[in-house]
Parts: structure tokens; sequence; C-alpha cells
């Protein structure tokens, strides 16, 4: 039986599991194609790898499919993208949707993409299974929190803390879409599991002057070794809820089942 295509509250953030695959598929590259404005496909053209390039097409397409599930009156080829001062992607037409906002992240052939209504939205999607010196990175690009909780963590468990607080900190400033305006160790990102087995997000602005909206945090893991965080931030909001699904490139969707590792209390 299939799955019935969600509605968008106002108070909800969709976070959409798209697997897009990195092998080229002529029939399907076709159809992709097809979907994307003039703009896009010159931009794809710009990519040397091709798996790059066919992730960019996939992705795109797949955001367009989407976007026009929430309104079936737009075809996925409408749909019309600005960017902002800093490159963040936004609706610009149709006119009367501009209020839809969407993120997209991906890794390897997992695209990430969430979507709600109005606020600061991002997503970052990490395979936490990579090697490399987390400390060294952490102590460049990390607050000296971060650094401190990450070199304290058994060796062991370091990726999984390193590409925790990744995650949730690219998923921060891209919802903030401010680009390298705003340091990656002018916040910082921390958590507790004094809750159940979820732990409790905690983002720390001490360290700035930039005004905040309420900010939302939510950390999943996606099958064994995907990490995926996405934030939200509205002024004098309420609390908003995520909820996820898998959807197939172009195709049906389903329930996701993912674990929640992380969210913020509010």
């Amino acid at each position: 039986m299939a799955t019935e295509f969600p509605f968008l509250h106002s108070g909800d953030v969709h976070l959409w599991l798209v697997r897009t695959r990195t092998a080229p598929n002529t029939a399907f590259a076709g159809r992709c194609e097809a979907l994307l404005s003039p703009t896009e496909r010159e931009r794809a053209e710009r990519f040397v790898a091709p798996k790059s390039r066919h992730q960019f097409i996939s992705a795109r397409a797949c955001l367009r499919d989407l976007l026009s599930r929430y309104h079936q009156a737009v075809e996925p080829t409408d749909w019309c993208f600005g960017a902002s001062e800093h490159g963040k992607p936004f609706v610009e037409q149709p006119a009367q949707l501009t209020d839809l906002g969407f993120n997209v992240s991906h890794t390897d052939d997992l695209t990430t993409i969430v979507v709600a209504r109005s606020g600061a939205l991002g997503v970052d999607v990490e395979a936490d299974d990579r090697p490399a010196n987390f400390l060294e990175i952490a102590e460049r690009y990390f607050s000296p929190a971060e650094w401190s909780f990450l070199e304290a963590e058994p060796p062991a468990a370091r990726a999984s803390a390193f590409y925790g607080l990744w995650t949730l900190k690219e998923a921060y400033l891209k919802a903030r879409g401010e680009g390298l305006t705003v340091p990656l160790k002018s916040f910082s990102i921390s958590w507790s599991a004094d809750h159940a087995e979820v732990g409790s997000v905690v983002l720390d602005m001490a360290d700035s002057t930039l005004p905040d909206p309420r900010w939302q945090f939510w950390q999943f893991l996606v099958g064994s070794h995907i990490v995926a965080a996405a934030a939200s931030g509205a002024r004098n909001a309420a609390p908003r809820s995520i909820h996820a699904w898998n959807m197939e490139p172009l195709g049906g969707i389903s329930p996701a089942s993912i674990t929640l590792l992380r969210r913020s209390l509010v």
C-alpha cells in the first residue's frame, strides 16, 4: 500500500532521505535533466567528476519533484530559485510560495532535504566512518570547549563525536545562510545524555555578539554509519516537530526508520 504524501503544517519540519544514484543511468539521468533549468544544466556541466555532476543533477531534480508534491499545481520545471548574498538557495517563484523553506545536503549516494514553512533551515549529512586527524581539524575549526570535549573522548569514540559536532555546526551555519561571516569558533555545540537515551543539544553563543532566534536541533543515525543533523530557527516561534521519510528518486515514499541521537529541548 502506497504511503500518503504528508501535509506540511506550520509547526513541522520534514526530513527527506533520498538514495540518489551515484552511477549514471542514461534513462534516469535524462528524466532528471529534463526537470532542471538552463542555469542548473550549465552549473552541472562545470563539475569535472562525473559522479559529482550526476549527484548534483539527481539532487536538484529530486528537490524540484519534492516541492511539487507539496504544491501539485506547480510543475517541477516551474520552480525558480534565487540565492542569498552568501549563496543560500531559496524559492523565488512562484511568488506566493516564497515562505516555503528548504535545504539540501548529500554524502555518497544519500541526499537529505529538509522542508518547512518560514524560518531558517539547515541540514548536513556525513558518513562517520571516514578517518581523519580529528583533533587537528577540531583545533583549527572548533571552539576551545568543543576541542576539549573531543580530546577527552576515547580514541575509539572520537570519530562519532567529531561528526556529531560537525554536522550540528554545519546544519546551524547553513540555516543562518551567512557563509563564512560566522566563524566556526564563534559558537559551541554540546550535548548531554541526561534524558533517557537521547542527548540534549545546547547552542552556546557566549563568544559571539550575533543575535539569534530560537533554535532547534535534531540529529539522527541513518543506517550504521551516516549521521544527519537538521537545524531550525525562527524568532518567537513555537517548538517544531520533525518527521522523516524515505523517497525513491522521482518515485514513491515511505516512513524512514532512523535513530534519533540528539535533539534540543525546548
